[in-house]
């Protein structure tokens, strides 16, 4: 994950967050993952926001993931 954002020129930001992403329940069953937060503001808030060239970005990460994929 880190090496390919990096090679994306997109800098990695690794903090623990208190959030109930599904990779939480995915991990408890066995199946490794990471959730990915795309620099959304206000998370749960009337207010929240997400730019939508972040969220291009984001969709750009996954198909690098997968087309990078190596077990």
């Amino acid at each position: 994950l880190v090496a390919t954002m990096k090679a994306m020129s997109i800098t990695p930001k690794i903090e623990y967050g208190m959030g109930g992403m599904d990779a939480n329940n995915l991990n408890a069953h066995g199946i490794r993952s990471v959730g990915v937060a795309i620099g959304y503001s206000d998370p749960h808030a009337l207010q929240e926001k997400v730019v939508a060239a972040d969220l291009n970005k984001a969709g750009d990460l996954v198909a690098n993931l997968i087309l990078n994929y190596e077990e």
